[in-house]
């Protein structure tokens, strides 16, 4: 039987179809706008004015918070195209601070784990980014125009728009009749600006910056150099004064070679020459090798820099707690390898992180692993060199890493180039022996520095894994001997049966010893999220030290104390010499402890620490740094990455005098002074 064809049968299927393409396009069609302005017209050289991006979100969309923020969940933030902000390729004479980012607001987004949804911080309605710019002193007069890109992502409840990179064109007129800038007139989008202009050139060195953040005077051009009181003042914008300024770079390299986590890697190099260069050409060779590995290293970290989104300093590289934690693992083994404890030959994949020295490859693992270890330490001048650089072309970036590669690599350079030096340290015997050993204990101390900064950060991240970290350490020898077992039965018999017996016998008691580990942390982290929930597990305070939060530190700015900031990190070696040399002193301490004085430690261990934003809202990316901020300012009244006592106590003394003024400015004694 054959029936009449059925034309509406797929008309209500067609009908729901259309129905979905017309809302997804009509929310489409309801989309984030951006526009960017200026704060002035007319600027004058030397002076500065404020760029303002805004975003205006109709109801129902929303867009990410920027990535400097980091308030997002970590399931969230995994797809999250993040909102940015920035001038594309400003002319030389024009410098962008640090934005300043719209508080986001509490939204709902589906939740990618399950049904229901989430509420997160996001940017709705009109969120208004602002830059702040300075213009140098040799802006040229007249018409200029620049490019500002905004890059954001509109979403609603249900539906993310593909993302979306506008740009502006800005113009503004260099004029050296303009009015001042004057934070007090800014009106409209402008209003909200906190006038936080950071330093002109950011201190980017991060762990290896030892010395005052990079203060570059937009007004001249110069870079001023401050180290422990010793400072200088250099101009890169003549072809000398790079060339005086690579020098700098090179010479801050060179000075990490005597820093201690890489002093003793020179010692065992003299004896790796020694022992394994069958004569003088080869010592050569292996020597400019490993030279041609610390430079490699060091010229990687500046791709990176260049090239990689939010890689901004060589800290980034230890804000994730398995790097770190692999980093010293492999720094141990070098270590134990030297000791002479490898009582049989290990596979060759051992040698990847226990590098020989009888091979060219060898030698190039020995140079990349030595700049490694240099990266935790400090070397005067070098943050201020990374952070001019930083803001430089990429040319300019891998010019200045090279530099510094080159200076670690000089002295390596020099014991190559004349054996005879080497020749004098005795080929064997006892004393060769001996330092060898000792000179690799250092190594291995290293090592478990970086293994110990791996574990805090871990811990920092999943508070809940602390109390069970020695079950962990239990499964990892449960594992080990899994493998061992196997391993062994393999070499010893072919018998498949007995193979597979002991395989599974292996795997069990691997997985038993993990499972066992993994059970009670679930255990503990449903405790702990119960804890979180009712409230419970707040920072808590250590001594004259408080545990930072944005709360805290913004209640102890509004109360009109003065507030001292240490942003420091367990794998920050320099940050632990300060602590030690200058701030456990006694007249730091006094001064740390009266009242009107508040504290913070500001732990940067983790990536997700929440004290990242306040770093890089000083236009900071590194660290050691420290700032210390008077009542009723905006901008600190003193920021370092070196500083010495005298500084320090000299710092805290200003900010109490501004304080003290305010008081009798108002007629009432200052708060926390007790009078009255």
């Amino acid at each position: 039987m054959i029936h009449p064809p059925r034309p509406f049968v797929g008309l209500p299927r067609l009908a729901a179809l259309l129905l979905s393409i017309v809302c997804v396009v009509s929310a489409r069609a309801q989309e984030v706008r951006a526009s960017a302005a200026a704060s002035a017209e007319r600027v004058a050289p030397g002076d500065r004015f404020v760029i303002a991006v805004v975003l205006d979100h109709p109801p129902g969309l929303h867009s990410w918070p920027s990535a400097d923020q980091d308030v997002l969940p970590e399931n969230i933030a995994e797809f999250a195209i993040r909102t940015e902000v920035a001038l594309v390729e400003p002319p030389a004479w024009l410098t962008p601070g640090p934005v300043q980012w719209p508080e986001p607001e509490p939204g709902k987004v589906p939740n990618p784990e399950g049904e229901g949804a989430l509420t997160v911080p996001l940017y709705e309605g009109r969120a208004v980014a602002l830059i702040p710019v300075r213009v140098g002193e040799g802006a040229p007069a007249g018409a200029a125009e620049f490019v500002v890109r905004a890059i954001y992502q509109s979403c609603n409840e249900s539906v993310c728009f593909p993302p979306e990179e506008p740009e502006f064109r800005i113009t503004v007129t260099i004029d050296p009749a303009a009015p001042a800038f004057d934070a007090s007139s800014l009106t409209g989008d402008f209003a909200g600006f906190k006038g936080v202009w950071g330093a002109t050139s950011v201190a980017g060195g991060g762990d290896q910056g030892s010395q005052e953040s990079a203060q570059s005077d937009a007004s001249n051009g110069d870079i001023d150099f401050n180290a422990f009181g010793v400072g200088f003042s250099l101009n890169p914008s003549s072809p000398a004064g790079f060339v005086q300024l690579m020098l700098v770079a090179a010479l801050a390299g060179f000075l990490l070679n005597l820093m201690p986590c890489v002093l003793p890697m020179i010692p065992l190099k003299i004896l790796g020459l020694t022992h394994h260069a069958s004569s003088k050409r080869q010592a050569l060779a292996y020597g400019i090798i490993m030279c041609v590995g610390v430079v490699a290293f060091w010229l990687a970290i500046g791709l990176a820099m260049s090239f990689i989104s939010g890689f901004d300093a060589v800290s980034s590289l230890f804000r994730v707690w398995w790097f770190t934690l692999a980093i010293g693992a492999a720094i141990v083994a070098m270590g134990v390898g030297n000791l002479g404890l490898f009582t049989v030959n290990p596979p060759k994949w051992v040698y990847l992180i226990n590098p020989r020295q009888d091979s060219a490859h060898g030698n190039f693992l020995f140079g990349v692993m030595t700049a490694v270890l240099a990266t935790p330490c400090t070397a005067p001048f070098m943050a201020t060199v990374i952070g001019w650089a930083t803001q430089q072309s990429s040319i300019v970036i891998l010019s200045t890493f090279l530099a510094v590669g080159l200076g670690m690599a000089l002295p390596y350079l020099v014991l190559a180039l004349n054996p005879k030096w080497v020749e004098k340290v005795p080929r064997s015997g006892p004393a060769s022996e001996l330092l060898k050993q000792v000179m690799a204990m250092l190594i291995i101390a290293a090592g478990l520095y970086f293994v110990g900064a791996g574990v805090i950060a871990l811990v920092y991240e999943f508070p809940y894994i602390g109390p069970n970290l020695h079950l962990w350490a239990i499964a990892l020898v449960a594992a080990a001997a899994g493998h061992h077992l196997t391993h062994t039965t393999f070499r010893l018999t072919k018998s498949a049966g007995k193979r597979a017996a002991f395989t599974i016998l292996g795997i069990v008691i691997a997985a038993g010893g993990i499972g066992l580990a993994a059970k009670f942390t679930l255990i503990e982290k449903k405790i702990h999220d119960s804890r979180l929930a009712s409230g419970e597990g707040a920072g808590h305070d250590a001594g004259l030290w408080r545990s930072y939060s944005d709360a805290s530190f913004d209640a102890a700015r509004a109360e009109g104390k003065v507030v001292v900031a240490e942003f420091t990190a367990a794998w920050c070696v320099s940050c632990k010499f300060l602590e030690a040399s200058v701030l456990s002193t006694d007249p730091v301490v006094q001064r740390l402890s009266d009242e009107r004085v508040v504290s913070f430690k500001v732990d940067l261990t983790s990536s997700r620490a929440e004290g990242w934003t306040r770093l890089r809202s000083l236009g900071v990316n590194g660290i050691p740094f420290l700032a210390v901020y008077a009542p009723g300012r905006e901008e600190p009244v003193f920021t370092s990455n070196a500083y010495t006592v005298g500084q320090m106590t000299g710092a805290i003394d200003e900010a109490l005098a501004v304080k003290e003024a305010q008081g009798l400015a108002t007629g009432r004694p200052a708060p926390g002074t007790g009078a009255g």
